[in-house]
């Protein structure tokens, strides 16, 4: 009987990871973004603190889902828990994803306005 309730919470878990990846997540990330683009536009040294900080968090969350399954799913195999950890790594990574991506785009401007404005010094 332990090992029907305790089956149970992986889909429940899995649930939970679904909820916050389409309803808590896509807001404080699209805010953070902003912040993104404002920090890579300052200095580029600094628009990396936000991919950096988001990557500490998922590795971390994705252990307490894997410490949390692997408490609760004693019954069950390995194999689950160790899907269920990759999955949340994978669901709490795509805000350090946006966050690179904002990062990378941002470099790339910067790199053109230098070329461009190393163009017009030649042209003077």
């Amino acid at each position: 009987m332990p090992n029907q309730a305790s089956a149970a919470v992986g889909p429940t878990m899995l649930g939970i990871m679904l909820l916050y990846a389409l309803y808590a997540l896509p807001l404080p990330t699209l805010l953070l973004s902003f912040l993104q683009v404002y920090l890579s536009r300052r200095n580029l040294r600094w628009g990396r603190i936000l991919p950096i900080v988001s990557a500490v968090f998922s590795v971390a969350a994705a252990l307490v889902v894997g410490l949390v399954a692997g408490t609760n799913l004693i019954g069950t195999a390995y194999g689950a828990t160790a899907l269920l950890a990759l999955a949340a790594l994978a669901v709490f990574n795509i805000p350090t994803l946006v966050f690179f991506l904002l990062y990378r785009c941002q470099k790339r401007r910067r790199a053109r306005e230098d070329l461009n404005r190393m163009r017009i010094d030649d042209l003077e």
